[in-house]
């Protein structure tokens, strides 16, 4: 069979991943009393259910402790009245690292970023349209790009018969689903297809 060689193609440096400073988050749980601090935290890594699930079990201790109980219903009106003023703080903190980084931040990053400006407490705040409607635009703009050199890369391993490499890329769309052209679909198969030979192990 055809043997492939081992002509070098250029590689395009690794994306970086999102790295949020928790600015705003942290200058609203900082300008809270000690006491709500906790609360807010909680709020934001597990929602409202998990400040109910938390008093219940303070307050089941402090029951078997003969202590009086804290107000169940005092602490979920707080994290309510807290959790959308978090939201929104988390997601600006990750959508100004987003924007940081855009032209190298990882495509998957982004997207989750953009998904998150969708959560009705984050749409609802004025502070984030403008910076949602920059990232909506820079995703759409960041994804046809990288579809474009997604394709150019597997159609650059089949030039020089980097047919291995090549089927590796093909496996890794910037996005799943994306159409896959049948022109380079047909030679990606008739090069993997040249590059076998009867002798060659399984995992080839």
């Amino acid at each position: 069979g055809v043997q492939t060689c081992a002509l070098p193609i250029s590689k395009r440096p690794a994306a970086k991943r999102l790295k949020p400073k928790r600015v705003h988050r942290a200058a609203i749980i900082d300008a809270l009393p000690a006491e709500h601090q906790a609360v807010a935290e909680r709020a934001l890594t597990g929602g409202l259910k998990a400040v109910r699930d938390a008093v219940k079990a303070q307050n089941d201790q402090l029951k078997k402790d003969g202590k009086p109980l804290i107000p169940a219903d005092g602490v979920v009106a707080l994290a309510q009245d807290l959790l959308p003023k978090l939201r929104v703080a988390e997601w600006l903190d990750k959508a100004e690292a987003a924007k940081a980084d855009l032209e190298t931040l990882d495509l998957r990053d982004l997207r989750s970023v953009v998904v998150g400006s969708d959560d009705p407490m984050v749409v609802r705040d004025e502070s984030t349209r403008t910076l949602a409607a920059e990232l909506k635009a820079a995703l759409k703009s960041k994804s046809e790009s990288e579809q474009t050199q997604w394709l150019a890369d597997i159609a650059a391993a089949i030039d020089v018969q980097r047919v291995v490499r090549a089927l590796k890329v093909s496996s890794e769309p910037p996005k799943a689903g994306q159409p896959f052209p049948a022109d380079l679909a047909q030679k990606l198969t008739q090069a993997a297809t040249a590059a076998l030979a009867p002798e060659d192990p399984q995992d080839r």
